[in-house]
């Protein structure tokens, strides 16, 4: 009963720890996808340079995309005349941060693991692309991808938006066909999201090329892009996040609450790079995104692991996943994906050693709690925005429930 009573209050606390952060970065979420057009982006991308490769990187490392979104996304990029580099360099750096889950990383492990993730996601593409550009820069690539299923279980289709999560779908225009004499039918417009959503269709008014009567038709006004941007974030995005942020929550809090404090040193696993190999095994065929890895790295340190294997986690976990790996190797090819997976293993271990000596030199790279889920009690703003994410989050799985 007292394990019981401990896993609700370390869930608890941890839960508001991280809301009112990924309540902002939800937000920013939104401006992305509303204000930021996947053809501008292209637009910078397309092209067979290293400075395609770089850019590349630093778009990927704010954008909230998902391992198995991000694939579509990628070979859109191979399609615009971007360098098999640049693909690479994205597929890298988009899933390993968001502006929502750098902003949850600050929450619960401070703006110095913030800073130190979104970096090494960086410089991870950057040496990724560089490398491809290297030694299969002139590798063909598939024309078009395969279509991956992802974790809400819709199929995507091969373009994607390169701002939304991974499985937007879209209704084609349906336009009427003329008539001469009778009345049109009236153009429906019927935007499909991610998970199901449907916005109200858009019936504009349409006239007769004869004499008769106008058609009387219903006009939806489209939402303002304020109302866009917002409604994409707090059901769209969220709808895609929300299992995968519930079940990450509930893995960090067991881990947390029933595994002893000297877990990873009782089996000699807690540094070093034997650590960071098990953080690999088990981070790379996950699918979990790069919010919900946070709170289970969180629990992985209070249960004795370095800050340099809980940051393998981080990296490796929301990078790939088996399903996004298979349809990999037919869209890139086998050579340029065994070599995406070595440069993943290599910089996620190569970056882990490299934080465990800053760690030692630098306490700010520190968690502010260690050994601990919380250390102070929130404040009532946090609370009142808790509660209010936790309704959005309960809407967005009880429509799965019900779906």
């Amino acid at each position: 009963m007292e394990l019981i009573q401990q896993f609700g209050m370390n869930f608890l606390a941890m839960f508001i720890d991280m809301s009112f952060y990924i309540m902002l970065g939800l937000f920013f979420v939104g401006i992305l996808n509303t204000y930021i057009k996947k053809e501008r982006i292209l637009k910078h991308l397309g092209r067979d340079s290293f400075s395609s490769v770089v850019k590349a990187s630093a778009v990927g490392v704010p954008l909230p995309l998902c391992s198995c979104g991000v694939v579509p996304t990628a070979v859109e990029l191979k399609k615009g005349g971007a360098s098999n580099g640049a693909v690479i360099s994205f597929l890298i750096s988009t899933p390993q941060t968001g502006i929502d889950s750098i902003l949850a990383t600050y929450a619960l492990m401070g703006w110095g693991m913030a800073l130190f993730r979104a970096v090494a996601a960086f410089l991870s593409g950057i040496i990724g692309g560089a490398l491809v550009n290297l030694f299969a820069k002139h590798d063909k690539m598939m024309e078009s991808a395969p279509i991956p299923t992802c974790g809400c279980g819709h199929e995507e289709s091969p373009v994607v938006e390169a701002s939304h999560c991974c499985c937007h779908e879209e209704t084609p225009v349906v336009e009427a066909s003329p008539c001469c004499c009778h009345a049109e039918t009236p153009v429906v417009e019927t935007a499909h999201c991610c998970c199901g959503h449907e916005e109200a269709p858009v019936v504009e008014e349409t006239h007769s090329c004869c004499s008769h009567a106008t058609t009387s038709a219903t006009t939806t006004k489209p939402l303002s892009r304020p109302l866009r941007a917002l409604r994409y974030a707090y059901i769209d995005f969220l709808d895609e996040i929300a299992l995968h942020f519930l079940v990450g929550m509930v893995l960090a809090t067991m881990i947390s609450t029933f595994l002893p404090a000297d877990f990873f040193l009782r089996l000699g696993l807690n540094d070093g790079i034997l650590a960071m190999i098990a953080m690999v095994i088990i981070g790379l065929p996950m699918y979990i995104c790069s919010t919900s890895s946070i709170p289970i790295a969180l629990s992985l340190l209070t249960r004795g692991l370095s800050m340099g294997g809980a940051f393998v986690f981080l990296f490796t976990g929301p990078v790939t996943n088996i399903a996004s790996l298979l349809v990999l190797s037919k869209s890139l090819g086998k050579k340029i994906t065994g070599i995406y997976i070595a440069i993943v293993v290599g910089c996620s271990i190569g970056f882990g050693l490299l934080l465990d000596v800053l760690v030692a030199e630098f306490e700010f790279l520190l968690p502010p709690v260690s050994g601990g889920m919380h250390a102070m009690t929130p404040s009532a703003l946090h609370i009142v925005v808790a509660v209010a994410f936790a309704a959005l989050l309960v809407r967005s799985l009880a429509k799965r429930i019900m779906k």
